[in-house]
């Protein structure tokens, strides 16, 4: 067996993890392993931690020519969909000079998922799978909070038009509701929609007390962190107007951890950041973050937020947190708050209400038992979203289609 791996970005998200995982556990069985990506994530820390994982039996193939940018307009993003189609479409033809694969598996199907039923396969007649990160057009029918949206029906059917593609053998889901949903409405071929339990798992082997040294927190204060890539829907401004706010707790500290966007660069030159930042009271850890980086700033805190806004699908970040059992504070809209309300590991909030953040951000401050009760069930996750789990559970996908 020979699997092609498409992925030209390695920095972003919880790719690389999916990358790595998927890698280890396919050359565990003895499958040949190609990875195709950009020249620039070869180069990155992140391919380098790849690299220290799989050894020199994973093949890299450079691709260029991936399309970055897109405008949020139906017609701009179906151009966008149909440049990286035509991208795919020449890096595959370009790979089958040097490898041809039984299997190509996208890490994620969402950039070209809604021309693929339109354009057919780029990968030819080569069996193929992939993720969809995005897909929310079921939600409120299945009781997912969030704004009704006049496009629901129209992503429907693409979705339903993309199943049709043979080539596609299989489309996952870390999403446990789409097939659920797509059983219930007797979707043709909802056989393909497979779900697929998101990576949670972190080797934290410091204690919170060593986590903090290494980052130079103090003892004695209570921290949330913001991690990932720290975007401006992720509700950064509104998290660090709360806790600037004279009647939120004063010990409480804000922990960035991550990659910092430009909109981002600016909210941290406002005023709250600022006096946040004189005081000691808002740290960050900035760019690509090792294994061991990412262990130490979940081991430092006692809370996590993902009061995101305008996200409506999953969060890696928030099946982290459940996996170590610190609790969440999280938007009421989406998989998130539908997550959290549902298996109870954190606060709820409505993002754009100022006093129920800091509302809640003092009750998981004061209370340490409170805070201990939302991580009740940490040992169920953990076996559920490990990393091995994971590439197990693709790898097994892959294997029923031979």
């Amino acid at each position: 067996m020979h699997l092609m791996i498409f992925q030209p970005d390695l920095g972003g998200g919880h790719h690389v993890t999916h990358v790595r995982s998927i890698a280890k556990e396919a050359l565990r069985r003895g499958w040949k392993v190609s990875l195709a990506t950009s020249r620039e994530a070869t180069e990155s820390l992140a391919f380098k931690g790849l690299v220290q994982d799989c050894g020199s039996t994973l093949q890299a193939i450079i691709v260029t020519g991936a399309p970055r940018r897109f405008s949020k307009t139906m017609l701009g993003l179906l151009v966008h969909q149909y440049r990286y189609f035509r991208f795919l479409y020449r890096a595959y033809r370009a790979t089958l000079s040097i490898a041809r694969p039984d299997f190509v598996y996208l890490i994620n199907l969402d950039p070209c998922d809604k021309v693929m039923p339109w354009l057919g396969s780029p990968f030819r007649q080569t069996p193929f799978g992939g993720v969809v990160m995005t897909v929310r057009f079921h939600h409120r029918d299945m009781g997912v909070l969030r704004a009704r949206s006049r496009q629901n029906r129209l992503y429907g059917f693409f979705f339903r038009r993309l199943l049709a593609v043979r080539p596609l053998q299989f489309v996952a889901t870390i999403d446990e509701l789409l097939p659920v949903y797509c059983e219930k409405r007797h979707i043709a071929r909802a056989r393909k929609v497979r779900y697929l339990p998101d990576i949670g798992a972190l080797n934290c082997s410091s204690t919170m007390s060593e986590a903090r040294r290494a980052l130079s927190i103090p003892g004695g204060n209570i921290v949330i962190l913001v991690y990932g890539q720290l975007r401006q829907n992720k509700g950064i401004d509104e998290l660090l107007k709360a806790v600037y706010d004279p009647m939120c707790d004063q010990s409480i500290i804000v922990l960035l951890a991550g990659t910092v966007t430009c909109d981002v660069e600016h909210t941290l030159a406002t005023a709250p950041a600022t006096a946040l930042r004189a005081t000691g009271r808002l740290r960050y850890v900035g760019g690509f973050l090792d294994d061991r980086c990412e262990a130490d700033v979940f081991s430092a805190s006692d809370m996590v937020w993902v009061g995101y806004r305008g996200h409506h699908g999953m969060s890696g970040v928030m099946v982290q947190a459940a996996v170590l059992g610190i609790p969440v504070i999280a938007c009421t809209e989406g998989l998130i708050g539908y997550f959290a309300r549902l298996h109870r590991i954190g606060e709820v909030v409505e993002v754009s209400v100022h006093r129920d953040i800091v509302a809640a951000l003092n009750r998981l401050a004061a209370d340490p038992q409170l805070r201990a009760s939302y991580g009740q069930r940490k040992d169920e996750f953990k076996a559920k979203h490990s990393t091995a789990a994971f590439g197990r559970s693709v790898c097994d996908l892959i294997a029923e289609q031979q």
